[in-house]
């Protein structure tokens, strides 16, 4: 089975190189949700970070989860670490399939049902300092293969020294706080899929009213266009 096609070639570099610079939590997200979907496609990745004295998590997901799920995954790193690192043990320490329905019931209670289903799980250690980075993907079409086993291996020391590089866990809210009642609106309406007019048209606003809020809203959320705007919306930031 040829693992590597002409278009993974020329993608590769690209997606390595952006990886490299990922230094915030939004970055991460739009690689993971961008172009790691080329050669791992998902729609939740759940990272867990263990070392001596602590642990951390993140959760990168297209989907609607649980309030406070990340917040949760976070407190129970150590138990879901364990799990997690058991069973990826278990397969010589190499990608695997899990269902956790039947392999971590209890990360699926805090993910929510569509957490459901096939997913792909891989690891790494770092001997120097008795961590591990666990890393799991939901949501894989179908039962993850030679291919999707051949990428976790491939792109796991991207994944490790991006999501290390993040900063630590604060306090956060949502970022649809610091926007107003009217800009709210407008930003439902693009991650709607709507257009400006069809945006106007629903809020009785001048299309280039919206126009104006949809420039407002790029300033505040610190994004260049609308396909960004959509994909932080998801995101919370700091206090």
């Amino acid at each position: 089975m040829m693992l590597l096609t002409d278009l993974d070639r020329e993608r590769l570099p690209l997606v390595l190189d952006e990886a490299i610079r990922i230094r915030r939590s939004h970055q991460f997200y739009l690689w993971a949700q961008g172009g790691l979907q080329s050669f791992l496609p998902h729609e939740t990745l759940i990272c867990l970070s263990r070392w001596p004295g602590g642990a951390r998590a993140g959760v990168f997901s297209r989907l609607p989860l649980p309030h406070r799920a990340e917040e949760g995954l976070s407190e129970a790193g150590e138990a879901l670490c364990q799990v997690l690192s058991k069973r990826w043990h278990a397969h010589d320490r190499q990608p695997c399939r899990i269902d956790l329905a039947a392999d971590c019931p209890l990360m699926l209670k805090m993910l929510g049902p569509h957490a459901d289903g096939a997913g792909l799980l891989h690891g790494s250690e770092r001997a120097s300092e008795s961590g591990l980075n666990v890393f799991v993907f939901l949501g894989v079409q179908g039962s993850p293969g030679e291919r999707e086993r051949y990428f976790a291996c491939l792109l796991q020391p991207y994944l490790a020294n991006a999501f290390a590089s993040l900063p630590p866990a604060s306090p956060t809210r949502s970022i649809e706080a610091d926007l107003s009642p009217r800009q709210r609106q407008v930003l439902a309406g693009i991650r709607g899929g709507l257009s400006n007019r069809e945006i106007a048209a629903e809020l009785g606003l001048s299309p280039q009213t919206v126009k104006n809020h949809v420039q407002q809203l790029l300033d505040k959320l610190k994004v260049s266009n609308r396909t960004e705007a959509a994909l932080c919306s998801v995101i919370t930031r700091p206090e």
